[in-house]
């Protein structure tokens, strides 16, 4: 495998996790900063 995609591939799994890990932090003051769409369908925010 070439080494750009690895590296492309781990940056995307750091940005995934970091956007999860911020939103369980603005869980905690109550702020909802969860998906805008589930299974397709956009709920409300």
């Amino acid at each position: 495998m070439r080494p750009y995609l690895v590296a492309h591939e781990a940056r995307e799994c750091v940005r995934l996790q970091r956007g999860r890990r911020r939103a369980l932090w603005l869980a905690t003051y109550g702020i909802d900063a969860g998906p805008r769409w589930i299974h397709g369908v956009k709920v409300a925010s």
